[in-house]
C-alpha cells in the first residue's frame, strides 16, 4: 500500500520555478514538502512507491514531454493525483492535449507567485472536495443574512466554466441563496445561450481553451443588447495586466479562484441593487 504524504512532486522543473513553488509550499495549508525529480523515468519510479498530493509537470522533460508523463500516470499507474502543467510552448494545441489527457491545471511561464498560488489552491480544493461535488452534496451553508439572499431568489444566473468540478460548486453557491443556475462549458456554449433581457449576471471562467473569457467577454460587449448584463470574471489569473484587461473589456467585477463563497453572492447582490 501506498503511502500519502502532502508533497508536491516537481518534474523537470527548473530551479527559477522550484524556487518559486517552493515560498507558495511553505504556506500552504495542503502542503508540507516539495520533491523534485528529473524526467519521467524517474518521476514513475517516485510514484510508484508514494502517492503525493499534487504533480507539477514540466512540459518538456529530458527524455520525454509532458504528455508522455500524463498518460503514463493515467493509464499505466492508474492514479488520479492532481497534474499541473507550466509550459513555454506556444499555442491551444498543447493546452488542449494536456486537459484532454486529464491535466488539472495549465500556467504559461514564466510563473508569478500569485497566479501559481491561486491555481494550485484551486486543484487542491476542487480534489479534497471532488467526492462531496460528486454526490451533490453542499459545500456551503447558506448565509444567515436572509433579507439579501432574497435579492438572488428565481434570478437566472450563467455560470461558465470549462472546469467541472468548479462549474459545480460555483452554482452550488448560488443554488443555495435561491438562483436559478444554467452552466456552460465553453464560450460557443455560452455565446448561445445568452438571450436579451434573461440573464441577470453571467459568472465567466477566463482560461478556457479555443475562445477564452476575454473574446466571450468582447462578443458580448459589442452587442448593445447585452451592453448592461453584468459580467462577473472568474480566472486563477492574477496578473494586473490581466486584471485592466477583463476591466477594458466590459467586466464589472474580477475575482480570483479558488472562489470564495461571501465574495462571490457579495459581488453578485452588488450587481443587482
Amino acid at each position: 500500500m501506498t503511502a500519502i504524504i502532502p508533497v508536491a512532486l516537481l518534474v523537470g522543473i527548473h530551479d527559477s520555478e522550484e524556487t518559486l513553488i517552493d515560498l507558495f509550499v511553505n504556506e500552504s495549508k495542503y502542503l508540507s514538502e516539495s520533491r523534485k525529480v528529473r524526467n519521467n523515468q524517474e518521476a514513475i519510479e517516485f510514484l510508484t512507491g508514494n502517492e503525493c498530493k499534487i504533480i507539477i509537470i514540466h512540459s518538456i522533460l529530458e527524455d520525454a514531454d509532458c504528455r508522455d508523463l500524463i498518460n503514463n500516470i493515467r493509464k499505466t499507474l492508474k492514479l488520479d493525483t492532481p497534474i499541473l502543467v507550466v509550459s513555454n510552448i506556444p499555442g491551444d494545441k498543447f493546452f488542449i492535449d494536456c486537459i484532454s489527457l486529464d491535466a488539472q491545471g495549465f500556467m504559461s511561464l514564466p510563473l508569478d507567485f500569485d497566479s501559481l498560488k491561486n491555481e494550485i489552491d484551486r486543484i487542491l480544493f476542487l480534489k479534497a472536495n471532488q467526492e462531496a461535488i460528486q454526490k451533490g452534496e453542499k459545500l456551503y451553508q447558506d448565509s444567515e443574512d436572509g433579507v439579501s439572499d432574497e435579492i438572488l431568489k428565481d434570478k437566472n444566473l450563467l455560470v461558465v466554466d470549462d472546469d467541472y468540478f468548479m462549474q459545480e460548486i460555483v452554482k452550488d453557491i448560488l443554488i443555495s441563496k435561491g438562483a436559478k443556475v444554467d452552466t456552460a462549458s465553453n464560450g460557443e456554449e455560452a455565446l448561445h445561450a445568452i438571450k436579451p433581457n434573461y440573464y441577470s449576471c453571467v459568472i465567466l471562467d477566463i482560461q478556457m481553451p479555443n475562445l477564452d473569457g476575454f473574446q466571450v467577454l468582447k462578443t458580448i460587449r459589442g452587442n448593445p443588447q447585452f451592453w448592461n448584463l453584468p459580467v462577473i470574471l472568474l480566472s486563477g489569473l492574477g496578473k494586473e495586466d490581466d486584471i485592466l484587461k477583463g476591466y477594458k473589456l466590459g467586466a464589472n467585477e474580477y475575482l480570483l479562484k479558488p472562489v470564495n463563497a461571501d465574495a462571490l453572492t457579495a459581488r453578485i447582490k452588488s450587481l443587482l441593487l
